[in-house]
Order: structure tokens, then sequence, then C-alpha cells
């Protein structure tokens, strides 16, 4: 058996576990004092969440989009909602440009 590096992340703190979706397109990362950063499958940083301090485990589901963390004699389930942002600038649009939500109409699209 070879071994071989197949990549390095620089992570933001101290690990305390880390798990992949059966996919291998989303890792989590369990790190001290109370975050999980989420990483795609190239290595880039998603998200962070926020879990309670005394987290000693996680586990996503395998879509990822739940995920199990462990915290003393409880189980938590947390829903994993990834937010896509869109690039408008340019595109026509009607309301305020800070608007949470923006939709662009392109009625000439053939």
């Amino acid at each position: 058996m070879e071994q071989r590096l197949a990549g390095n992340i620089k992570l933001p703190g101290d690990a305390i576990d880390v798990a992949a979706t059966p996919d291998g397109q989303r890792t989590f990362v369990l790190l001290a004092e109370g975050r999980v950063q989420l990483y795609n499958a190239g290595g880039t940083p998603l998200g962070q969440l926020t879990v309670p301090a005394r987290a000693t485990a996680i586990a996503p589901s395998p879509d990822g989009s739940l995920l199990y963390v462990t915290v003393g004699d409880e189980l938590k389930i947390l829903g994993v909602d990834l937010v896509h942002q869109i690039e408008v600038a340019g595109s026509p649009f009607r309301g305020p440009a800070d608007a949470p939500v923006t939709v662009a109409v392109f009625s000439d699209f053939q």
C-alpha cells in the first residue's frame, strides 16, 4: 500500500471531529468552542454553524441536509441550509437594491 497526501486545509481552530457525506461533496469539521466549519469537495469553506461548546462528535445525513451533534447525553439534530449569493449586477429589477431577496425578470429571454 502506498500513502500520498491528497490535500491540506488550514483550519480556523483546533479540530475535535470530522465527518463527510457519503458522496464526499461536503465535509464538516467540529472545531473547539462550538463551531462547525463546512467545506466542499475542493476544500473551499462553504459556511460555519454554531453548536454547543460541549459538542464532542458530529455526523452528517447522507445528503448533508442534517447534522447530528452529540452534546453530553443529548443528540442534537440541526438542519443545514446553504445560502447561495447570485450576482445580479446589471440585471433589471424593481425595488430597493439592498433587499434580502431580488427577483430578476428577463422578459426578452428566448
